[in-house]
């Protein structure tokens, strides 16, 4: 075994990572589209939007998630989908705060000091995935071979 190559196709990694953060973001915009009111109440509490401009984002955002994360995970239109979750992961970055209190670590979240933080994480393989494309079994891949 060869350890300084990949053990397999690449474009199964950039599977998997489309996969992985299209399901986080699908699933987690239906989670919040169940009771608005609760996303409203919070992104007010901020004072970083106005009552009205805080009000539309906590509409729109579940709505962009389920879009993003539904593009991501069929492979469909993958830099939108990607363009979009940068979007809400930005977004929810400015308003609430880069989340510095919840660090992930490989046994769960703590808090201690630091800069990794899940937001972070999340940022990052969204815009790699913008750079990468949609990497194998994917409706642009197979677009693309025809």
């Amino acid at each position: 075994m060869n350890l300084d190559k990949p053990i397999g196709n690449p474009s199964y990694g950039l599977m998997f990572l489309r996969l992985a953060l299209g399901a986080f973001f699908l699933f987690s915009g239906l989670a919040k589209i169940d009771d608005p009111g609760i996303l409203i109440r919070q992104v007010k509490n901020t004072g970083m939007l106005p009552d009205q401009w805080a009000t539309v984002y906590a509409i729109l955002l579940p709505y962009l998630e389920i879009l993003g994360g539904g593009l991501l995970v069929s492979g469909f239109w993958t830099t939108l989908g990607s363009v979009l979750i940068t979007i809400c992961v930005g977004s929810v970055m400015h308003i609430f705060g880069p989340g510095l209190g919840q660090v992930v670590s490989a046994t769960g979240v703590f808090k201690p000091s630091g800069v990794v933080t899940k937001d972070l994480i999340l940022l990052a393989a969204s815009i790699a995935m913008m750079f990468t494309g949609p990497g194998a079994f994917s409706i642009d891949g197979f677009r693309k071979t025809n």
